[in-house]
């Protein structure tokens, strides 16, 4: 499992790895139209090529966003089960409606540990992209009218004139970005401190318990709970 910042790598070096695919695309059918191919032969190269090369981000951007929402829910509900751990909290979030999903954390976080998650709905949006992407290719069907109504509710994220989901590279970082500072929020409403906070979020795969009562830079390890 990615954490967040591994992830922010992993998106960077797709990017530019597509980037530096399109220049070298533009280039090909450049080269071969000045060689003076055939212009049958010639537009069927340019077609193939202009096809992947919007093809290919698109697949990159969705592969990103769904591996983003993984990350995300496996995360949030990890934090549910360290907080039922470290409380001896009875009610878990397995006995939550929506149990072990996005949803059911968001109900064990705001009545159960009675913490706040103001931008809730903006990641149930994510989720329902998610779901288009993987259950519909990307393509809303008659019945989906509340799946791309909510896309609306992510900035970067819109319809093509194809009908597919067009996933802009701001809208992942935004999502990320907007993910890193909820996780930040809910440790600092725990009291769990930036300490913790830095190093769930950048380094170790799982909850790791610090004597937050030292200064930054000098806690200690104590503990390593299950793995992430």
């Amino acid at each position: 499992m990615f954490v967040l910042e591994g992830f922010r790598v992993l998106q960077e070096t797709m990017e530019d790895l597509v980037e530096q695919h399109r220049v070298n695309e533009l280039g090909e059918i450049h080269g071969r139209l000045c060689q003076g191919v055939g212009l049958l032969e010639g537009a069927n190269a340019f077609v193939d090529r202009v096809l992947i090369g919007c093809e290919l981000p698109l697949r990159v951007r969705y592969a990103l966003t769904t591996q983003l929402y993984s990350i995300l829910e496996s995360r949030i509900v990890a934090l549910c089960e360290e907080y039922a751990r470290r409380t001896q909290q009875i009610v878990q979030i397995d006995d939550m409606k929506d149990g072990r999903s996005l949803g059911g954390a968001y109900t064990y976080l705001t009545k159960i540990a009675k913490l706040q998650w103001d931008n809730y709905e903006q990641f149930r949006c994510f989720g329902s992209l998610r779901n288009l992407l993987v259950h519909r290719d990307g393509v809303p069907k008659g019945g989906d009218k509340n799946i791309a109504e909510r896309m609306k509710g992510i900035a970067g994220v819109e319809l093509s004139p194809w009908g597919d989901a067009f996933i802009a590279k701001k809208a992942i970082q935004k999502v990320y970005q907007d993910a890193r500072a909820l996780f930040t929020n809910l440790f600092h409403q725990l009291g769990w401190g930036p300490v913790f906070t830095r190093c769930y979020l950048d380094r170790y795969h799982s909850f790791i318990d610090f004597d937050v009562r030292h200064a930054e830079g000098t806690a200690q390890v104590n503990s390593v709970s299950r793995p992430g």
